[in-house]
């Protein structure tokens, strides 16, 4: 029953910091300027909408071509692109941080599942050094 209790707590706490974080992320996301790779994102996403040839065409383009084809697809939404670049980002940590948690626990499922194994393998065995101790003893 504590147990049950404290995973409850648990889930709240981290459901709270992670609301609050997520949050506080939107809010610098929408209210807070670019920096300079944001306008750096703009001015390629101009030229690849252009059909050029990013990596001919500026020399501060040092990302992959999937990263630019998101950036061409971001810019033909009437949303500012550097506003869409930082919630894409915020989506990409969620969707990584949900597979960090589904790994921790499927490892943490396994890892008590073994336990469980040997502990009630360790009982089995002592039951039987106990048996066969008895069986041993010289009887009178």
């Amino acid at each position: 029953m504590y147990g049950a209790k404290l995973n409850s707590r648990l889930f709240v706490r981290t459901f709270l910091a992670i609301a609050i974080g997520l949050i506080l992320r939107l809010v610098l996301a929408i209210y807070t300027p670019g920096n300079l790779d944001q306008q750096n994102f703009i001015i390629s996403a101009q030229i690849l909408r252009s059909g050029a040839n990013i990596y001919n065409e500026t020399p501060y383009y040092n990302y992959t071509p999937l990263w630019g084809g998101i950036l061409a697809l971001l810019s033909l939404v009437n949303i500012p692109l550097p506003i869409l670049v930082r919630l894409t980002l915020i989506a990409a940590d969620m969707a990584n941080s949900w597979l960090i948690s589904r790994t921790i626990s499927a490892k943490a499922s396994r890892s008590r599942a073994t336990s469980a194994r040997r502990s009630s393998s360790n009982r089995s065995s002592r039951i039987r050094t106990r048996s066969r101790r008895r069986d041993s003893r010289p009887r009178k």
